[in-house]
């Protein structure tokens, strides 16, 4: 496979071998204008080659130059200026007439015709420049040098025009053609533009000679039409334009396909740096991705380059931390939209499925009232978002859309809390938690440690603290880690009377804690052992929030009772104890559920989908919760919270298993209807009969 072209630093391509576009037909076209094939000698003309910022005119002039010098080997002259290089009128004059001269000197060598002409030329160039420069200084300040060198001009050996017959005699008779490439001319000053376009209006007409100019045509007749009136700035500067060149050609139109091309070509070479799967290319989220970006977003090859490059380097520094096409998308705000990435650093929240506080559910539901065009005027005040932007945004954050996202979503997808935090914070954590404060917390008994846990949630501090624990976790002694399992576990725990208390941010919490430890296993086998006394100590204990997510990411990652497998990286039980657990959980599981207590001593229903998995949930357990669903309100309500919640589903087929389907929605209609549940319960009886109409 070839190496990237666009995923490290910005620049034209400047080889044929590089062009993923195909564009050699036109170089040869466009060399054939400048160039007549049959005499051989240059066209005399000034060709623009026109187009946006970043869509490919250098590397045209790049291709053109490479060109000329394989089919002509040494029997044209190419001079390449790019006037960006250079600051200020006399510099830019100066350094024109010095590079020309240069590249005429490189090809004198037995040649008495090019000899004679860089001799006259230097002495033009001299004169010329000191013109403009002595003219320059006068008219800006009457200076006495200035009128001094005009005064010697006037009465000097041999006039400015004397010595522009002689150099286009010499040139006429030179049998060498000289291409004049100048780059970058929208780049410049407006100032400068002026001056480049006089230079060329100087020596454009000398024969054997033809210009190319690469160049964004709405910048540089801006600059050329500045003095003129305001409603006839762009008539005078097209007019000046055309005094100078000829033929503006614009580049060849890019298809979208094409662009989409180039962007899966470059992410297939940096697959081994960026942790891309080899098949990502079959990838629905990707494909999707590509319709939304390309043509819209990504126009030009210099978008392409900017997107791969940025991509390359945050994906080499996040590499497992964050879903990979999610920080493509990312880096496509990146690039293309800046403010957007800014506005989402100041309330990187905002934007998170995870609501880890009442106050967070409180302000998500009156959010999902708001229609998405409310959303993202709320969010992002005052900005006029593009289409391609605003369809971008909704692709990473379905909560500013009303669309649902399709497949199961990654727990590195920028939408969850700790990737995003990642990714804007390149991996330091928002809200930062000193080590020494994380250590005293840690060197207290479970008991207290789990009474600091509650001060931390009430302040809204506790995720950045979990994040933090999850950095420095592989440092923790041994001590360190049981007492920090079993204060969490303590804090974790179910109380009683809590049947209307908001279950989301509970759950979110307890998914957030299990994942530190197996994150902490999968970037270091050798916790492995002790993270599996860990399970065993809180498994023995009757602990069953953590231990239930931990078996269940097991279930998944082995790939047993019926799940695709995934990975194995993050485990550190075997098949045959996953599955010993797993019948040991569910028969005191049965035992809980069958007493009537089990949705109101968990968070979520973790343990019941264990049991439905293990085939243990059986007939007695769907009569016990059809019971309690007929005969509770607060059951009913739970189960529905528990099912829906602030950003996730069930699948119709899990609840089917649990309970009977037909009647869990009609209850769910029925209870919608009277109006007397909360709001926040009301959201996930809408959420549960919305999905049934879909």
């Amino acid at each position: 496979m070839s190496d990237p072209i666009f995923g490290r630093p910005e620049r034209p391509i400047g080889k044929r071998q590089s062009d993923r576009l195909q564009r050699s037909e036109f170089v040869r076209r466009l060399e054939s204008a400048l160039i007549n094939p049959r005499t051989r000698r240059a066209t005399e003309v000034a060709v623009g080659i026109v187009g946006p910022w970043g869509s490919g005119k250098s590397s045209i002039l790049n291709l053109l130059q490479e060109h000329i010098a394989y089919y002509y080997d040494g029997a044209a002259i190419v001079v390449r200026f790019d006037p960006w290089l250079v600051s200020g009128r006399d510099g830019l004059i100066k350094e024109f007439l010095l590079e020309l001269i240069r590249t005429l000197k490189s090809h004198e060598k037995g040649k008495p015709e090019v000899q004679a002409v860089v001799k006259t030329f230097v002495a033009y160039g001299e004169s010329f420049a000191t013109l403009v420069s002595a003219v320059s200084a006068t008219a800006g300040g009457a200076a006495k040098a200035g009128q001094a060198v005009v005064k010697q001009f006037i009465e000097g050996r041999e006039s400015l025009t004397a010595l522009r017959k002689r150099l286009a005699s010499e040139l006429q008779n030179m049998s060498t053609p000289i291409i004049v490439l100048i780059d970058e001319v929208d780049r410049i000053e407006d100032q400068e533009i002026r001056t480049l376009a006089q230079l060329i209006r100087a020596v454009a007409d000398f024969p054997n000679m033809s210009y190319v100019l690469a160049y964004d045509p709405r910048r540089v007749i801006q600059a050329l039409g500045v003095g003129a009136e305001y409603d006839k700035r762009e008539e005078s500067g097209r007019a000046y334009l055309e005094k100078i060149v000829q033929l503006q050609i614009p580049l060849p139109l890019t298809f979208p396909e094409e662009i989409g091309e180039m962007i899966s070509d470059e992410l297939a070479a940096l697959k081994l740096d960026c942790s891309v799967p080899d098949n990502f290319s079959s990838n629905e989220r990707y494909r999707a991705l590509l319709q939304i970006i390309v043509g819209e977003v990504i126009s030009t090859l210099r978008d392409i380059s900017r997107l791969l490059g940025t991509f390359h380097v945050l994906a080499s520094m996040l590499q497992g931390e964050v879903d990979w096409i999610d920080l493509l998308a990312y880096c496509t705000l990146l690039v293309k939209a800046p403010q957007i990435v800014d506005a989402i650093k100041q309330r990187p929240d905002e934007f998170c499925d995870e609501l880890f506080s009442e106050a967070a559910v409180v302000r998500r539901l009156a959010w999902e009232r708001k229609t998405p065009q409310e959303r993202l005027a709320a969010t992002f005040p005052g900005v006029v978002l593009e289409d391609g932007t605003r369809r971008l945004l909704q692709f990473l954050f379905p909560s500013l859309s009303d669309r649902k996202p399709a497949g199961k979503i990654s727990i590195n997808a920028l939408r969850r809390r700790r990737p995003l935090s990642i990714t804007l914070r390149l991996g330091l954590s928002r809200q930062f938690i000193a080590r020494k404060e994380l250590d005293l917390l840690l060197a207290q008994p479970s008991a207290q440690f789990a009474v600091a846990l509650e001060a931390y949630k009430a302040a809204e501090t506790l995720v950045p603290l979990l994040e933090r624990l999850s950095e420095i976790y592989s440092e923790l002694s041994e001590d360190a880690r049981m007492r920090a399992w079993s204060g969490l576990s303590l804090f974790l725990k179910r109380p009683a009377n809590t049947e209307t208390v908001a279950t989301t941010p509970m759950h979110e919490l307890v998914r957030a804690a299990a994942g530190i430890l197996l994150d902490a296993v999968r970037g270091d086998a050798s916790l492995r052992p002790h993270s599996k006394a860990i399970f065993e100590k809180l498994f023995y204990e009757g602990e069953d929030e953590l231990t239930a997510r931990w078996l269940r990411a097991h279930f998944h990652a082995l790939g047993i009772y019926g799940n695709e497998r995934r990975e194995t990286e993050g485990t550190f039980l075997d098949v045959a104890e996953v599955q010993a657990y797993a019948q040991e959980l569910s028969v005191r599981t049965r035992a809980a559920h069958l007493e009537g207590n089990l949705l109101f001593e968990r968070w979520d229903i973790m343990t019941q989908l264990i049991m439905l998995d293990c085939g243990m949930w059986d007939a007695a357990c769907r009569k016990k919760l059809e019971e309690l669903l007929r005969t509770s309100h607060e059951a009913s309500d739970a189960l529905t919270e528990m099912l829906f919640g602030a950003y996730f589903s069930t699948p119709k087929e899990t609840i089917a298993g649990l309970c009977d389907y037909g009647d869990f929605i009609r209850r769910a209609k029925t209870r919608l209807e009277s109006q007397r549940a909360s709001e926040r319960i009301n959201t996930a009886l809408r959420k549960a009969v919305g999905e049934e109409l879909l």
